[in-house]
């Protein structure tokens, strides 16, 4: 595959629509075998790929790398003194194209070595337009029970606490102890499922599916595991309260603008779905349309309230690690295949891992075949930015050597000088 085709390959996976996907590949394709002079050259195929990508509206230009978009910068440039010339001023302007395309193979070649700085002008930080901020607030609050203006109610009878939220952001480029920043505030997002034993959904079954739900809810609060719990009938209740951890993600790693998380367990709120154990798509697992509603509630209210942006609603399996073997998808709770979609949220499966991207994890076939064989787009990006930080740094293997020792010093840091509770179980 030559560079051009992992360009179109690599932004073809940042595109959610999937009309407007084929409508970019197909436009490259059509393109090259009409007019084949304009892609003739490496930077000339890869210029010509990311005008027409422009031109297709398909990707917001904020959520090019950071050297296409200068190379696009210049392109347009470019074109702006070419056409000029066409009107007489052929002589001055002349020198001034070639200038433009001097940059042009230099930009090419220079901009290739940047480090990529955790993927995040690859991913897109801002919120697609199906994701935006909706405003909700509260009604009423009576009875244990919250209700809020987009139809959200929250019960608190099975309420239980643990502690205040208390995390550092680390700088994604060279996380270090030192140089970390503390917060209390949520930051994210993170989805489970149950996994639970469940009777049939179904009429004749409602006395099992309340007592089954109960001992759920039950089990939930002895253990503290979530902030909240969707049940198989819509019903959103909260379990610990936003300004306090729930024992949910264990080893996890994600990054924002902000920097890098770790631990997310005291910076991001754990939802779970109650579900069944076995079963890949959400149907198999006994997510019912309710739970799909009610959740979507519950993420439209979480995401005002705290200002948590799309990227940051991510699920089990895209932030949980295993240090023992620097592997990602200890857990796997949706098997890639979350409906985000169905709780007002883009396809996140899309989004640069920071685990592998930053930190050098990989996986295994067995993660693979836990995700039903379909390695996500995110997975294919995050390994794109490590290699490239790696060429740049030296040896991958010493490299990535390197950042275990780093992220290992980390945690043994958090487990022992902090004093939330939540970091001693982070080995969960």
């Amino acid at each position: 595959m030559n560079a051009t085709n992992k360009l179109i390959e690599f932004y073809s996976g940042r595109i959610s629509d999937p009309v407007s996907r084929l409508r970019f590949q197909l436009c490259c394709l059509m393109e090259e075998q009409a007019s084949p002079a304009a892609w003739r050259g490496p930077l000339r195929r890869r210029t010509r790929t990311l005008e027409i990508l422009a031109e297709s509206g398909a990707l917001p230009l904020a959520q090019l790398r950071k050297q296409d978009r200068a190379l696009l910068r210049l392109s347009q440039a470019a074109e702006a003194a070419r056409t000029v010339a066409l009107h007489g001023r052929v002589l001055k302007l002349g020198s001034a194209l070639a200038l433009v395309v001097v940059l042009l193979g230099v930009l090419g070649i220079g901009v290739g070595r940047q480090d990529l700085a955790a993927g995040e002008e690859a991913s897109g930080a801002q919120d697609k337009p199906e994701a935006r901020l909706v405003d909700v607030w509260l009604v009423e609050s009576q009875g244990g029970t919250e209700l809020y203006s987009n139809g959200l109610t929250i019960s608190n009878k099975f309420l239980t606490h643990t502690g205040p939220r208390s995390y550092p952001i680390f700088e994604a480029d060279n996380p270090r102890w030192e140089s970390a920043r503390w917060r209390s505030a949520p930051a994210g997002l993170v989805f489970h499922t149950t996994e639970s034993d469940l009777a049939d959904f179904s009429p004749e079954n409602n006395g099992e599916i309340l007592l089954g739900g109960r001992y759920l809810l039950q089990f939930v609060r002895r253990e503290q595991l979530y902030n909240f719990v969707v049940d198989r009938l819509g019903r959103v209740h909260r379990i610990v309260p936003e300004s306090e951890y729930a024992y949910h993600s264990g080893n996890s790693i994600w990054d924002d603008e902000q920097g890098l998380y770790l631990g997310l367990n005291q910076s991001f709120i754990g939802v779970a779905f109650e579900t069944l154990k076995n079963g890949d798509t959400p149907v198999e697992k006994g997510v019912t349309p309710a739970q799909l509603h009610g959740a979507r509630l519950l993420t439209e209210w979480l995401r005002k309230e705290f200002a948590i942006t799309a990227r940051n609603s991510v699920v089990h399996e895209m932030v949980s690690v295993n240090p023992g073997n620097m592997l990602i998808g200890y857990h796997t709770d949706w098997a890639g295949r979350f409906p985000f979609e169905a709780v007002g949220l883009p396809d996140n499966y899309r989004e640069t891992l920071p685990s592998i991207a930053l930190l050098g994890f990989g996986y295994d076939d067995a993660f693979v075949q836990a995700i039903g064989g379909r390695v996500w787009p995110g997975i294919h990006g995050a390994e794109e930015v490590f290699r490239r930080r790696a060429e740049q740094r030296g040896a991958i293997k010493s490299y990535r050597a390197r950042l275990r020792k780093q992220y290992g010093g980390l945690l043994e840091r958090l487990r022992t000088e902090t004093p939330a509770k939540s970091w001693a179980e982070a080995s969960e």
